[in-house]
C-alpha cells in the first residue's frame, strides 16, 4: 500500500483471480461506518477486487473526485474509462451519503448488484443540512440539481441492476427516504428494526452484515 493512499479519492485492493469487483462508496463517516482498511478485512474472504472511492468534498459526489472529476457525469465517465475492464459481476455499495453515490453510480454504470443500507434518496437543502450540519450555500452545494433525487435517474428501474436497500424502520426519516422509491421494480426493500441511522453498523453487530453482500 502506497504511504499516501488515505489522501487519494480512489484506493484498490487487486487480488489474484477475483471473483468479480466491489466498488464501495464512502459516505460522511468512512466506507460502511468503518475506516477502508478494516472494511477491505472484512471482505477478504469474498476473493474480490476492491474500488474505494472517497467523497472528499463531503457533498454526495456533487463536486466530483477530488482532482479527477468536478461533477458526477465526469465522475461515471471516469471510472468507466479506468476501471470498466475490472471483473465482473459488479457490486456497489455505500452506507448513507455513500448509498446514495453506489445507487447513482451503480445504476449509471450498469453495476450488476447494488447493496446500500439507509440511502439518502432526495438529497434536498433540509436534507444536506440536517446530515452536514450547515447550509447548502455555505458549502458551496447546489440543492436544486435534479441529479440530487435518485427518482430522476433515467435508469431507475433498470432490470440490469439488482438492488438490496436496507433502512432504519423505526427512524421516520431513513423509512421516509425508502419510501420515495418503493415499487421500483428492481429494488428488494429490507427493514431493519432499528432506530439508528448507520443499519450496516447494526447488521455487522449482530453478526448479519456479511450476509448482505452474497
Amino acid at each position: 500500500k502506497h504511504p499516501d493512499a488515505a489522501f487519494a479519492p480512489i484506493e484498490t485492493r487487486f487480488i489474484a483471480k477475483p471473483r468479480g469487483t466491489i466498488f464501495a462508496f464512502s459516505g460522511l463517516s468512512g466506507v460502511i461506518g468503518m475506516p477502508v482498511k478494516n472494511f477491505a478485512q472484512s471482505l477478504k474472504s469474498f476473493r474480490k477486487d476492491l474500488v474505494f472511492i472517497k467523497d472528499f468534498h463531503q457533498d454526495w459526489f456533487q463536486s466530483g473526485l477530488a482532482g479527477l472529476a468536478s461533477n458526477r457525469n465526469e465522475m461515471a465517465d471516469f471510472l468507466y474509462a479506468n476501471f470498466g475492464g475490472c471483473p465482473r459481476p459488479w457490486l456497489f455499495l455505500g452506507s448513507s451519503a455513500g448509498g446514495f453515490s453506489a445507487l447513482h453510480m451503480g445504476l449509471t454504470l450498469g453495476a450488476e448488484r447494488i447493496v446500500v443500507y439507509s440511502p439518502q434518496t432526495h438529497v434536498d437543502a433540509a436534507c444536506f443540512e440536517h446530515y452536514r450540519h450547515e447550509a447548502p450555500a455555505q458549502a458551496g452545494f447546489d440543492p436544486t440539481d435534479p441529479e440530487n433525487d435518485l427518482l430522476n435517474h433515467p435508469d431507475l428501474g433498470h432490470p440490469a441492476s439488482k438492488v438490496s436497500y436496507y433502512y432504519s424502520d423505526l427512524s421516520s426519516l431513513d423509512h421516509a427516504q425508502a419510501a420515495r422509491l418503493f415499487g421500483t421494480s428492481n429494488i428488494a426493500f429490507h427493514p431493519i428494526d432499528t432506530t439508528w441511522h448507520n443499519c450496516a453498523s447494526a447488521l455487522k453487530k449482530a453478526g448479519q452484515l456479511k450476509a448482505t453482500f452474497k
